[in-house]
């Protein structure tokens, strides 16, 4: 669901963003930490959406087999796959 929105967004330098921030907010500094707070989450969504899709399909559907709740399959499969380097 979110695989086209971040394709089309993914090109956008997060520079790119500043004169968005400059008219929405109409001052330097909360314009500023607007760029940043963009400038540091999008490197980390595109990442984190990378390293779901790498996920392998025996682990994603062997939870169904299993009895594991979902917030179990976050802590123990989602989130360290994610996280690898």
């Amino acid at each position: 669901m979110a695989a086209p929105i971040i394709s089309i967004l993914k090109p956008v330098s997060p520079l790119a963003w500043l004169p968005i921030g400059l008219m929405v907010f109409k001052a330097a500094n909360p314009a500023a930490i607007y760029v940043i707070f963009i400038c540091s989450l999008w490197p980390m969504i595109v990442n984190t959406a990378v390293g779901v899709r790498h996920i392998p399909r025996t682990t994603s559907t062997s939870r169904g087999c299993s009895t594991s709740r979902s917030g179990r399959y976050s802590v123990k499969i989602l989130f360290p796959r994610c996280c690898r380097t």
